[in-house]
């Protein structure tokens, strides 16, 4: 099992920079962190020892192995303070199981952190069996990395180190959203999950299209109609 120590934090996406007295910019814990750490420590303190010893239990069991990307949707985004341009939007991700497992389907993948998720009409029970790859959204992942036997972590496929999912929280906190917007994120001094990105769309004569792989995302592009 992982040592948890090792996993950066997730830059705040609140504005928290600070500069230190040699005027290099730092990251400071901001509200949000706070608030959120304070919750998942009252969780864990209310845990019995059975309870305890679930969490994160069957981690080494689930596998990332890449996102799922929109190349119809292209955006900047920051590594590590650098700017990166013409990356795809990440909309997913693809997942391996070393045990039969039980996922849950959108009905509309769509569904996100503006939408809200209602679990008893939104969704649909899939059995997964023991050495089959699946796609979800990141949605999906984000409800089902949240069980206690994960604890947010799972194994990067044929590597020696863990992902782990990591929310954006001040929209949610503030309540200008109805769910957090849900990330993956490699261990420390591996990279980055956006390095293993698979583009699932592609641009033809009658404007862009899912792959007939990933035709349950079709509903995440609009398609140009034929001039």
């Amino acid at each position: 099992m992982h040592n948890r120590q090792d996993f950066k934090r997730s830059v705040p996406t609140e504005s928290s920079k600070t500069f230190n007295k040699e005027n290099n910019i730092y990251y400071k814990k901001t509200k949000a962190n706070d608030e959120i750490q304070a919750r998942g420590r009252k969780i864990l303190n209310s845990l019995n020892k059975e309870e305890y010893n679930k969490i994160g239990s069957k981690e080494d069991t689930l596998h990332f192995i890449f996102l799922l990307g929109l190349a119809s949707k292209k955006k900047t985004i920051k590594v590590n303070e650098t700017r990166v341009k013409d990356i795809s939007t990440p909309i997913g991700v693809r997942l391996k199981t070393d045990i039969d497992i039980e996922v849950f389907h959108l009905k509309e993948v769509t569904k996100n952190k503006d939408t809200g998720i209602d679990l008893t009409q939104d969704v649909e029970y899939k059995t997964v069996k023991a050495g089959v790859t699946f796609d979800l959204t990141l949605y999906e992942f984000m409800y089902l990395i949240i069980r206690d036997e994960y604890g947010g972590f799972l194994k990067v496929y044929k590597k020696d180190f863990y992902a782990h999912l990591s929310v954006k929280l001040p929209a949610f906190l503030r309540g200008d959203a109805k769910l957090p917007t849900p990330t993956i994120v490699f261990q420390k001094e591996n990279g980055s999950a956006r390095a293993s990105i698979i583009d699932i769309d592609i641009k033809t004569p009658n404007g862009w299209e899912i792959k007939s792989e990933f035709k349950r995302f079709e509903p995440f592009i609009k398609r140009r109609k034929r001039k």
